[in-house]
């Protein structure tokens, strides 16, 4: 969900450790908050509510850059495509040859 809001212009506020946190310097688009920690919490969303316009202003640019890209739906897919395909084609080196009948 935290993509989907980035990609839609909405900064974000996520938990600690989780999710997204650690993609974009935190305070660049996003804040990160223990999430067991209310007051941390509370704290950023004050700060997101009161620097909206400058948060909203520099995912704008992170988006014109691309630097969201990676965020998109084509680009998990492709991620995800390329790492089976190295791992299959790891696993297929790996076999261990066969004779004619199929014996080891």
């Amino acid at each position: 969900m935290f993509a989907e809001a980035l990609l839609a212009g909405a900064p974000c506020l996520t938990p600690a450790g989780a999710g997204i946190d650690g993609y974009f310097p935190d305070g660049e688009a996003t804040l990160s908050a223990p999430s067991r920690d209310p007051s941390a919490i509370a704290d950023g969303l004050v700060r997101l509510a009161r620097e909206e316009t400058a948060f909203k202003d520099r995912l704008a640019r992170l988006q014109e850059s691309g630097a969201l890209a990676v965020m998109t739906r084509e680009h998990i897919t492709a991620s995800y495509r390329d790492g089976l395909r190295a791992r299959l084609e790891t696993l297929s080196s790996q076999a261990m040859p066969c004779d004619a009948s199929g014996e080891e």
